[in-house]
């Protein structure tokens, strides 16, 4: 008896050997998701994430096998020092060191390009926060700034001739604080010389912000305004921008130092305008790359536009004869962005009718596609998504052009909305308002609709002399009262930047006028009526 009892209990022995504590069971369970994620593609990644995100052991060992994925998904190299605290993510062109603590706590980043390391406040609190998503998203930018060519030496002059460009926008971010008042952001990004300019950081490019529409700065969840303050970085994905960076093309003359200079005073204080370089033999460096302004998100263009960047960079973009009709490029693109925020199924309009339901009205936008008094320059377009240069004088310039665009297609835009099975389309035509959109040129189109008291047409002519500045005229048949003042619809559209909302507002304007106007008739026929009556009851 006492001899099974003393097997039973070395079997038991065993097995407790045999168990692993929790710690211990998690950090093997975090091997096996790093393994299997770094192999896996498609739905697999996706649940193996969910799977490693559930898996919450903090260790030193746990965090040095995230390192290790990160770097294997960026394609990278890694490696761990002595005691797994100096942990290096490198290529043969970067390396990032990140000092850990012993219990997992991560100390440092820095980063090392071709001269001492820098520390990364940015890369620290990704880690810290264990958002290795966001991490490996770095480690593939830095990753990309080298896919030029296959020599190092030309990766390296390749490196700092964008170190010099951005030096060179930086200044003229610094010389735009001069003309614009750095503590109104919305005039820095509308009319800064290179709009709001976010540095590049780690792996994140360098952003320059050029163009934000009101309906940008409106929170859709918490409906109220997003308030842009100074000095602060602004939210992700706001308005249209462009990320700065260098690519591999045909031999081309790249600047291996600043070209924009700006006179400095005794005290040190930058006085007077920027002078430029030209590119000359020595100031420049021959390499198989070009400067690129990738933007964020693609824009329709007119081949009137690119025709002027063309002019300004000496560049051909792209293959201009897969150009459609501007309005439908522009139409196409904006409900291709609205159906990715829709939940519900969405209905594509099969023909230029856009129907916008609005609190109290129905509009129906007809869009004119070409009009004749329209070359084919500017009744054409594509989607842009990246801008060759290859000196740093071409981007102020480029982005005037973008601005300009970007204006005009945010009225276009503005009356495209998403038509679902749970927000149908009007059937009844005497409840909505018809309006003809006939744009005349990039900076002038018209909107014709009929007069809501009378059997006539009446016209809305919109102007953008430039990006901010937009006016607008309306006109009535002679005889006809006028449904607001051309004041009015100005300061609606530049509060707005939205026809359907300029339209209902100056509708509204009549209606209330309107309605003013037979109060005072019946104010003035009731005196009247009451003056009549006294006389007649008068004594003779």
């Amino acid at each position: 008896m006492e001899e099974s009892i003393n097997i039973l209990v070395d079997k038991l022995k065993r097995k407790r050997l045999q168990i692993k504590t929790w710690v211990e069971a998690g950090l093997k369970i975090q091997k096996i998701l790093n393994d299997k994620l770094s192999s896996s593609s498609g739905s697999d990644e996706s649940i193996l994430t969910k799977l490693k995100k559930a898996n919450t052991s903090k260790s030193l060992q746990s965090v040095v096998e995230e390192l290790e994925c990160c770097a294997k998904k960026a394609g990278l190299k890694f490696n761990a020092g002595p005691g797994s605290t100096d942990c290096y993510i490198s290529s043969d062109m970067f390396y990032i060191e990140v000092l850990l603590q012993h219990l997992g706590t991560v100390q440092d980043v820095k980063l090392a390009h071709h001269s001492e390391p820098e520390h990364i406040p940015e890369l620290l609190q990704l880690l810290r926060d264990a958002d290795y998503a966001q991490f490996t998203v770095h480690l593939h930018g830095l990753a990309q700034l080298y896919h030029l060519t296959t020599d190092n030496k030309q990766k390296t002059k390749a490196f700092m001739a964008l170190q010099s460009l951005e030096s060179d926008l930086q200044t003229l971010s610094q010389y735009s604080c001069k003309t614009v008042p750095v503590t109104d952001v919305l005039s820095v990004i509308h009319c800064g010389h290179v709009g709001h300019l976010t540095p590049r950081i780690g792996g994140k490019r360098m952003k320059l912000t050029y163009f934000v529409s009101p309906y940008d700065l409106l929170n859709s969840k918490t409906k109220t305004q997003i308030v842009l303050y100074p000095r602060e970085p602004l939210p992700t994905a706001l308005g249209l921008s462009a990320n700065v960076t260098i690519e591999g093309s045909t031999l081309r003359k790249l600047q291996a130092v600043p070209l924009i200079n700006i006179p400095s005073s005794p005290e040190g204080k930058k006085t007077g305008s920027p002078s430029y370089s030209n590119l000359g033999h020595s100031n420049s460096v021959s390499l198989p790359a070009c400067f690129m302004l990738v933007l964020s998100p693609a824009l329709p263009v007119s081949l009137s536009i690119i025709k002027q960047i063309h002019t300004l960079t000496g560049i051909k973009l792209l293959d201009t004869s897969v150009a459609k009709p501007l309005n439908t490029v522009i139409t196409e693109h904006a409900y291709e962005a609205l159906s990715k925020k829709c939940t519900s199924v969405c209905r594509q309009p099969t023909d230029r009718r856009f129907y916008v339901n609005l609190a109290d009205q129905k509009h129906c936008y007809w869009i004119n596609d070409s009009p004749e008094n329209l070359s084919s320059l500017e009744t054409q377009g594509i989607l842009l998504e990246k801008i060759s240069f290859n000196h740093p004088t071409h981007v102020p310039q480029v982005l005037m052009c973008l601005r300009q665009q970007a204006a005009f297609n945010t009225l276009i835009s503005s009356c495209v909305r998403v038509n679902t099975h749970n927000n149908n389309t009007p059937t009844d035509d005497d409840a909505v308002m018809m309006f003809e959109i006939t744009p005349i040129s990039l900076t002038n189109l018209t909107v014709s609709f009929l007069h809501p008291f009378y059997d006539t047409m009446a016209c809305l002519e919109i102007d953008l002399p430039d990006h901010v500045n937009v006016q607008c005229k309306l006109y009535c048949a002679p005889g006809e009262m006028s449904l607001c003042s051309d004041d009015y619809a100005t300061r609606v559209i530049q509060r707005c930047m939205s026809i359907p909302v300029t339209m209902r507002a100056i509708i509204r304007k009549g209606l209330e006028q309107k309605d003013a106007m037979s109060a005072a008739l019946a104010a003035s026929t009731s005196l009247m009526s009451a003056s009549y009556e006294s006389n007649l009851m008068a004594p003779p």
